[in-house]
């Protein structure tokens, strides 16, 4: 899911993950969880569960650019 607001005269882009981290066929349960872009940038972090699963919502302003 991502959605896009205007904030001014900014934007707001929201995203969410949802996952499950397992070893081996197996979910890990209270394990750090990054969430990275393809630069390495950290943009959240996160806990997992008891049953592995977890859910993160990052969100950003962006500047329009003028075309």
């Amino acid at each position: 899911e991502i959605g896009v607001r205007l904030v001014g005269s900014e934007m707001c882009i929201r995203d969410s993950l949802e996952g499950e981290v397992t070893f081996e066929g197996e979910a890990v349960p209270y394990s750090v969880v990054d969430v990275r872009d393809q630069d390495d940038t950290l943009w959240a972090q996160t806990v997992t569960d008891e049953a592995g699963a977890f859910s993160v919502r990052v969100s950003t302003q962006v500047e329009p650019s003028e075309d």
